[in-house]
């Protein structure tokens, strides 16, 4: 006797388990808090069975269901307005667009690390894997003095290649070249290209490699007797700051005041 073909309530079942992780990835990278990311989740599934019939099966099934997971967090940043983790409307869709762009690669990079995981001896394993107690991701939002605010968001597996400010006057982002991040030093001793974006208009900028330009820097400090401008200071206040986070996420994401 042969099987009956899976139902198309079925199907759904078998693509949200297929893709339960990327679609987490996405809500998670707009919500910054993981109890809500997941609740979220949740009600997306929910909205995906209940529209499931409108789904045409041939076109990508994550696409359709990255915009269901969408309106869903547009609904819960109405029901938590006044909270102080929520997201401006313009760094969601930010964050949504450059998400979508790299979805794809993100899922074949997690997929070949996960392959070359597997074929470690278990000793050697837990010398790559990340600590337990050690999250994950962090967002965190920082609130200077003359009232100006800064989206921040650290993660061992995302890769974050775009800094946005947005402002009153308008947008300035830096943005990845044709390779690498906007973040850190591209290998091979190459410049990690970068653009420099004001308003949609595109900025001139330097290449420059960043460990060479700190080390003469630190080279010219120390010939000069002069003051490094990355001084141990600087280290310190990172540290500081780091903690805050950690004590602010404690407490359920209350503002923490920074030490000088």
């Amino acid at each position: 006797m042969s099987e009956e073909p899976p139902s198309s309530r079925e199907n759904l079942v078998l693509l949200l388990s297929q893709h339960q992780e990327s679609l987490f990835r996405y809500i998670y990278c707009l919500v910054p808090v993981e109890a809500d990311a997941r609740d979220i989740q949740q009600e997306t599934s929910l909205a995906l069975y209940r529209k499931w019939e409108q789904f045409d099966t041939s076109r990508p099934f994550l696409a359709w269901a990255f915009r269901f997971a969408y309106l869903q967090v547009l609904k819960h940043r109405e029901k938590s307005a006044r909270s102080p983790l929520t997201f401006d409307p313009d760094v969601l869709d930010l964050l949504a667009g450059e998400h979508e762009r790299v979805a794809d690669h993100l899922d074949r990079r997690l997929r070949l690390l996960d392959g070359c995981l597997q074929k470690l001896p278990a000793s050697e394993k837990d010398l790559v894997t990340i600590p337990a107690g050690v999250e994950e991701t962090m967002s965190f939002e920082l609130m200077f003095a003359d009232g100006f605010q800064a989206l921040c968001r650290a993660s061992y597996g995302n890769s974050f290649h775009q800094c946005t400010t947005l402002g009153p006057k308008g947008v300035v982002e830096i943005l990845p070249g044709d390779k690498g991040s906007v973040f850190g030093q591209s290998g091979g001793n190459r410049p990690n290209p970068k653009r420099l974006v004001v308003n949609k208009r595109e900025v001139p900028a330097e290449d420059t490699l960043q460990l060479a330009v700190v080390l003469d820097e630190f080279a010219k400090a120390i010939t000069s007797r002069s003051p490094f401008k990355a001084d141990g200071a600087m280290g310190l206040r990172d540290i500081r700051i780091v903690e805050a986070v950690y004590a602010s996420a404690r407490q359920g994401g209350v503002s923490v005041p920074i030490k000088s």
